[in-house]
């Protein structure tokens, strides 16, 4: 029945008839683009709130334990995320984006984007991200690197799409604070940890080319080969020097290490038209696992295919690929829909995935672990949403989504095992609305989340309310300047605490009955735009002064301490 309506999805939209091309680039950075959109989130752009957590990137305000990082994070890891490449960006003029922002403890945020027209068919993107701080908490230091280059050249006979990234990650691995004690006459930096000197050390790199080849001489319809060619690697280091109780190598000093790699090489046919594209591929995967003294490899067959229809109003896309040899049935599909009606936009997504445990799920060796799964079952997951927005103008819009989450025989790391046997399924449901609304200058930004797990996972809070609320205006008589200042409030339900362990990098669940205390929390901000220059301060945190200190995000990590942030950005053209 499933298979039967995936079929149906890439068979039915070739006999429909588009009006608008999917594929003609636009102009799609003006003169007047600011990187970091809008003054209204600027403060916020290209940078996260901080906190107390390793690497500095967990904040329950920001959401990040939500169903949809549940979803997304297959065995709940932490630093191994796969880089994300974004739609690629046109502009007339060749274009320098640039934001930098910096506050205590060493912390920074650097951003810069680069786009520019190498001719009339070649375009060229360059992303680069750079945070890093010296941590709030003793051994928390961290530093993270991030470079995309995306090159796209369009010719009616041969095109090409290449894509290619390198992260690196060294981030302190502190475990979280050993006694709570004396947090208020001495402050975070003081604080016992567990561990004084582990540390992280993650390097991911991958490259994407995509060719084309047309058979027809057309540059809108086409049909003909397109081959894609994968690599990918990711490379983690864990060390650390102390006496160690239970120990395989050595009882005073750890060296942790794995690499998995990966080679994908596709080849099939392409159609694609003003109102439709669609690929069907036959891939060859080879991957490879390298830990310690522990070497797996495994070469797989997969069909993939994608397709993008846009029919008047409708916009659809799908991305299928399914497993034939090598891989035990693996499949994943994932469909999105959007529509438009006045100044309504909806928007559906349902994904469906059936995988086996990571590699690194199923064996690993190191200082601390040894462990092999058995026999591993399948895992299950589907996520479904929907999202409808209703826009009045630039400055008012009301949004309302909702989503569901179901993970069937998911494995999480327990008691020091993966385990599948005591949440076999969770549902997780999430409601949010949020919106922008304006009198005159006063600007009003809600922001509510209702999360409904199901009643065996309590590690989400079932409301959070984000609020921003701020004066916008022109400034002096040339009205060249835009000022704008506001405050950000924010609430938080209480929710169950997971824990981090540092060794396998993984958020584990477990019996503790530590939870994280409501709490309600308040920051300030200002700016000011001339031109392409933009300016912000901005103080977070400020319910430190009056929240109890020794609240935790996660078993072992207290909230974070008021921080001042300075920031700016600026734009160069040609």
């Amino acid at each position: 029945m499933i298979r039967s309506l995936f079929l149906s999805l890439i068979i039915i939209p070739f006999s429909l008839i588009g009006q608008s091309n999917l594929f003609i680039e636009k102009d799609s950075i003006l003169f007047t683009h600011k990187t970091g959109g809008n003054i209204d989130s600027l403060d916020m752009s290209y940078s996260s709130q901080v906190s107390t957590f390793s690497g500095g990137s967990l904040n329950t305000f920001n959401s990040n334990i939500s169903p949809k990082f549940i979803f997304e994070k297959v065995g709940l890891q932490n630093f191994r995320n796969t880089i994300s490449f974004k739609q690629m960006v046109f502009s007339g003029l060749p274009h320098l984006g640039f934001s930098y922002s910096f506050g205590s403890k060493g912390t920074q945020f650097l951003h810069f984007d680069y786009q520019q027209a190498l001719s009339k068919k070649t375009l060229l993107n360059l992303n680069y991200q750079r945070n890093s701080s010296n941590g709030f908490l003793r051994n928390s230091k961290y530093s993270d690197n991030t470079f995309i280059i995306q090159i796209r050249k369009n010719n009616k006979f041969y095109s090409y799409y290449l894509e290619s990234s390198y992260c690196s990650k060294i981030t302190g691995l502190n475990g979280g604070v050993s006694n709570y004690e004396n947090i208020e006459s001495q402050g975070l930096e003081f604080l016992p940890i567990y561990n004084s000197n582990s540390k992280n050390n993650i390097k991911i790199a991958s490259v994407n080319l995509n060719n084309y080849f047309n058979l027809f001489n057309d540059s809108i319809n086409a049909i003909g080969i397109i081959t894609k060619h994968t690599y990918e690697v990711l490379n983690r280091e864990f060390t650390e020097e102390k006496l160690i109780k239970n120990w395989n190598i050595d009882s005073l000093k750890t060296r942790d290490q794995y690499r998995f790699a990966s080679i994908k090489n596709s080849s099939g046919l392409y159609l694609k038209s003003k109102s439709i594209y669609f690929d069907f591929l036959i891939q060859q995967r080879y991957w490879d696992y390298q830990n310690l003294g522990i070497h797996h490899d495994t070469s797989e067959i997969n069909l993939t295919s994608a397709l993008k229809v846009n029919i008047k109003k409708i916009e659809l896309k799908n991305d299928i690929i399914f497993n034939l040899i090598g891989a035990g049935g693996e499949w994943s599909n994932k469909s999105v829909i959007s529509t438009k009606y006045k100044k309504i936009n909806i928007n559906g997504t349902v994904q469906f995935e059936q995988k086996w445990p990571e590699a690194f799920q199923r064996f690993y060796f190191s200082n601390n672990y040894s462990y092999k799964l058995g026999e591993y079952k399948m895992q299950n997951r589907i996520n479904s949403s929907i999202l409808a927005s209703y826009k009045l103008n630039n400055f008012k819009f009301l949004q309302i989504s909702y989503s569901n989450s179901i993970l069937h025989n998911n494995y999480f790391f327990i008691d020091s095992l993966w385990r599948n046997d005591t949440l076999n399924l969770i549902s997780l449901n999430s409601l949010s609305f949020n919106g922008a609304f304006n009198i005159g200058v006063f600007n009003i930004q809600p922001n509510i989340t209702l999360n409904i797990p199901s009643l065996n996972f309590s590690y989400l809070p079932r409301t959070t309310l984000n609020s921003r609320f701020f004066i916008k205006k022109k400034m002096f008589k040339a009205k060249k300047m835009e000022g704008i200042y506001g405050l950000d409030l924010a609430w938080i339900s209480s929710y169950k605490l997971m824990s981090y362990n540092s060794i396998i990098d993984v958020f584990t669940l477990n019996e503790t009955k530590s939870v994280f205390h409501p709490m309600t929390n308040l920051s300030a901000f200002l700016g000011f735009s001339v031109g392409e220059f933009r300016f912000f301060a901005r103080i977070e945190n400020i319910g430190y002064f009056w929240n109890n200190k020794s609240n935790q995000i996660l078993v072992g990590f207290p909230i974070q301490k008021n921080f001042i942030r300075l920031g700016l950005t600026w734009d160069f053209f040609n």
